[in-house]
């Protein structure tokens, strides 16, 4: 296992802990999944819909010129063209999730969509996903727990999303200290 993966790892499991305990919550269960991985993943269950900005389109483009650039695709490969409800491959899903530069939760609609995008396959194809995926996440769920989770995710797949950022905006405050 590599370092990043083994302090990745430390950290979700403090993080777990003090969630748990100051929080009141029970994880019990984590998954982690790193970019490269989530590229692939979307490109598995064939790319998701996600309505994209003309600011957006831009800032994916110039992400995604970038990213050619270091993997050493052509630099104009899969730019997008148009804005609005728009088909994202695994790579351009990724450039998207990357998107810093405009306020909005970017890996959140990316995940949505791939939830729900996952929740419209069958259960056969959901298991087949699962078996050709498990190795590349890290995660204390076996097999048995994934594929044990596909009816709870067919149930839900008109699911509302909630998310919180911890700490909770509004309760800190920056400062410069001499």
């Amino acid at each position: 296992m590599k370092l990043p993966v083994r302090i990745a790892l430390m950290v979700l499991c403090m993080f777990r802990r003090m969630s748990n305990r100051f929080y009141d919550l029970e994880i019990e269960k984590y998954i982690v999944v790193d970019f490269q991985q989530v590229q692939n993943i979307i490109d598995a269950i064939g790319g998701v819909e996600v309505e994209v900005s003309e600011p957006e389109r831009q800032q994916v483009n110039s992400i995604l010129k970038f990213y050619n650039g270091k993997i050493g695709d052509k630099e104009n490969d899969q730019l997008l063209q148009e804005s609005g409800l728009v088909h994202l491959t695994g790579k351009q899903a990724l450039c998207y999730s990357r998107i810093r530069k405009i306020d909005g939760d970017f890996q959140r609609k990316v995940l949505e969509a791939a939830f729900r995008k996952v929740t419209q396959q069958s259960m056969a194809e959901i298991s087949m996903l699962i078996l050709q995926n498990m190795d590349a996440v890290q995660t204390d769920l076996t097999i048995a727990d994934a594929v044990d989770l596909i009816p709870l995710a067919l149930r839900c797949k008109n699911a509302s999303f909630e998310t919180l950022a911890i700490p909770v905006e509004g309760s800190y405050s920056s400062a410069t200290v001499d």
